[in-house]
């Protein structure tokens, strides 16, 4: 094992201590990495899994905003709506997701990241379902409201 003095890069020392420590030497309390803990082929393979998952759902969050426009036509016709109605479904998605972005952060510094972000991604979820088989426009509206409270509640969180 090598081994460096504190401070120096390479060259062994009498006062040394071993590589895996002296890079964790802080350590990331309350994520597997503390003081003098060493990195594993497991810990490193969930750090990916977590950070694939995290970016998936921010990634969704903000596709929803523009993937809505493709389908607005489609939708118009199959609810039987007008140019002026259709705003609401972009308008109430980003009006709740703007609005709440600020208390969403919030939420997830008092109540823990993971669980603000697990609770957001449900709500979102959910909401995109409810999106998916509404069959009238005020349902559609309100989904998409529910669906932005979803997305303010999961940004801050996967962010920090």
């Amino acid at each position: 094992m090598q081994t460096l003095a504190h401070g120096q890069r390479g060259t062994p020392a009498h006062d040394s201590v071993p590589l895996e420590v002296c890079s964790l030497r802080n350590g990331f309390p309350g994520t597997g990495y503390e003081e003098g803990s060493k990195l594993t082929a497991t810990n490193d393979a969930r750090r990916w899994l977590v950070l694939a998952i995290v970016g998936a759902a921010f990634f969704m969050t903000i596709l929803d905003v523009a993937i809505v426009n493709v389908a607005l036509p489609s939708m118009g016709r199959s609810l039987h709506a007008s140019d002026s109605s259709l705003q609401w479904v972009l308008t109430a998605y980003a009006l709740t997701f703007g609005a709440l972005l600020l208390l969403g952060g919030r939420a997830a510094d008092l109540l823990g990241r993971r669980r603000v972000f697990l609770a957001g991604l449900v709500l979102f979820t959910a909401a995109s379902l409810v999106c998916g088989l509404s069959g009238s426009l005020g349902l559609l509206v309100g989904a998409r409201a529910v669906q932005g409270i979803g997305a303010a509640i999961i940004s801050p969180a996967a962010l920090s």
